[in-house]
Parts: structure tokens; C-alpha cells; sequence
């Protein structure tokens, strides 16, 4: 009986080492998953700010681009009524 209780008291001090070292193993896991999940963090907020950087130049690109064709537009229109008002006083003339 005293073999068996010396057995036991020998395997729970073995799982309580054991589950010792294991918490450290755990602890040094946890702190890669907390830099893992930091970088990631960090290369998010990178790209998001990267994408919001291209939008908005793309954004200012189309502009410009838009502004430009309503001008030619105008201008456009502004050749079209100079050749109708002279259209109109060649024939009233």
C-alpha cells in the first residue's frame, strides 16, 4: 500500500513538473500568437492606408480628367454657337 501511495504521490508530482513545463511552453506560444497577431495588425493597417493613398489618387486623377473633357466640351460648344450665329447672319443678310 505504501508502494502505491509513493507511486502516486510520485506521478502527480511528475504531471505537476510536467504541467509546469507545459505553461511555459504555452506561455511562449501565446506570446508568439500576441506578435502574430500584432504584425498582422500592423500589415493591415499598412495596407489599408496604401490602399486608401492610391484611391485617393486615383481619384484626383479621374477628376482632372473629367474637368478637362468638360472643358474641351465647352469649348466645344462655345465653336458650335460662334459657326450657328454666323450661319444665322449670313442668312439674314
Amino acid at each position: 500500500m505504501k508502494k502505491h501511495i509513493a507511486f502516486i504521490c510520485a506521478l502527480i508530482l511528475l504531471l505537476g513538473v510536467t504541467a509546469c513545463s507545459d505553461e511555459h511552453a504555452a506561455e511562449k506560444a501565446g506570446k508568439k500568437i500576441d506578435q502574430a497577431v500584432q504584425e498582422t495588425r500592423e500589415n493591415s493597417k499598412s495596407a489599408l492606408d496604401k490602399f486608401n493613398e492610391d484611391a485617393n489618387k486615383s481619384f484626383k486623377d479621374v477628376k482632372k480628367k473629367v474637368n478637362k473633357a468638360a472643358e474641351d466640351v465647352g469649348e466645344g460648344l462655345k465653336e458650335a454657337k460662334d459657326v450657328v450665329v454666323d450661319k444665322v447672319k449670313e442668312i439674314t443678310n
